[in-house]
């Protein structure tokens, strides 16, 4: 766990202040659940103040030492920022700092657990102000085996950050900021911020990803998440029909025991040379376009290949792959229904890969045009079905 700091565009101006040689008036820190936007006056879902602050100056850095308890809190929430007031020119409380957590942690006040901050800032002779806030000070594993509010020497799986129920989350590449909250009104900037605010254990619940037209220039990953509700877990929905006007340069699937699904995108790019990768993971494709840059030696879909996997591709359009359409190897399963496959290589292929462990694919509905060849099975892996 780590936390980054950030102004506010307040706490720029009092930063500037403080290069005159004015002084620097904490008036208290709060932590929050939510996701706060940096021209925000306040945070945005405050939960509770952390206890009195041990300041300590040494040069040009100042540290503030706080503590949070969770038995202080009127009611169980997710600890996601801590947001640091000052005293602006006109002596008025306002949001001076954030610090955001990079991982979410449960705080419930029938269980106590004490987290130690130490936020540390530097003010460099004629260079700014540089915020850090290092994890010295935050309670560790380690720390929290001696304390008596564990269970059988464990931290309390209601203390971890995890999800109760349904997180949906919007992204917009041409209004949103990942500075934002993710809601509808002021969605994220980039998918992966999305991804990157879900805590790993989706618990009984699942994430949505709402994404809107426009083009997503990165190379999303989506790797150890388990959890969630059944093949309800990660939802990354464009459209509810093949779109072309959101699109995303590529998708690696990674050692992710829930399942994802991915719908209504257009897929341009690749991650070293594969347009989407499932590897140790279960996935659901449908409504997707994935057409290559001209990448030499790239493959649209590859299901396995480093470990084994399980995938369903519906409704899908796949051209224009140097290599193959669609790859499966390593004793993976996938069925392929009502999708076009055109301009490739190989169309399908199923195995190739040193191991002998190869895969199956089940085919349904599927249309083959202008490929090298259409199908080919190698190191006994198997394709049943057709057109």
């Amino acid at each position: 766990m780590k936390l980054t700091g950030y102004y506010t565009t307040a706490g720029e101006k009092i930063a500037a202040g403080l290069l005159a040689g004015e002084t620097l008036s904490v008036s208290r820190i709060a932590a929050g659940s939510g996701s706060t936007a940096l021209s925000a006056a306040a945070l945005s879902q405050e939960q509770q103040d952390l206890g009195p602050c041990e300041p300590e100056v040494s040069g040009t850095t100042a540290v503030m030492r706080c503590t949070l308890s969770s038995d202080q809190a009127s009611a169980p929430y997710f600890l996601r920022e801590l947001g640091v007031y000052a005293l602006d020119s006109t002596g008025k409380e306002t949001l001076y700092l954030i610090f955001r957590l990079d991982e979410e942690v449960s705080i419930n006040p029938a269980f106590r657990l004490v987290l130690r901050f130490n936020l540390e800032q530097t003010l460099s002779d004629g260079a700014g102000v540089k915020v850090t806030a290092p994890l010295t000070g935050l309670a560790t594993q380690e720390e929290l085996k001696t304390k008596a509010d564990l269970q059988d020497g464990f931290v309390p799986y209601e203390q971890l950050p995890h999800l109760t129920g349904s997180k949906n989350l919007f992204v917009n590449a041409a209004t949103g900021s990942d500075d934002n909250p993710g809601t509808e009104a002021a969605p994220l900037k980039t998918i992966q911020a999305a991804i990157d605010s879900l805590p790993k254990d989706l618990g009984a619940g699942g994430g949505s990803i709402s994404v809107a037209a426009g083009v997503y220039d990165e190379d999303v990953v989506i790797r150890g998440f388990y959890g969630g509700r059944d093949n309800d877990a990660i939802n990354i929905v464009g459209a509810t029909t093949m779109d072309d006007t959101r699109n995303v340069r590529s998708f690696a699937i990674v050692n992710t025991g829930c399942v994802v699904n991915l719908r209504g995108m257009c897929i341009t790019g690749a991650q070293s040379g594969v347009a989407v990768s499932v590897f140790g993971a279960k996935a659901s494709l449908m409504d997707l376009h994935l057409k290559s840059g001209g990448e030499e030696n790239a493959t649209g879909v590859a299901v396995g290949v480093w470990s084994p996997a399980q995938a369903s591709i519906q409704r899908c359009t796949v051209e224009g792959y140097s290599s193959s359409g669609l790859l499966v190897d390593r004793a993976s399963l996938v069925d392929i229904n009502a999708t076009e496959v055109k301009n490739c290589g190989y169309g399908i292929k199923v195995g190739g890969g040193a191991s002998g462990t190869t895969g199956i694919v089940i085919l349904s509905g599927v249309t083959y045009e202008g490929n090298t060849t259409d199908t080919v099975a190698v190191r006994n892996g198997q394709i049943f079905g057709g057109a």
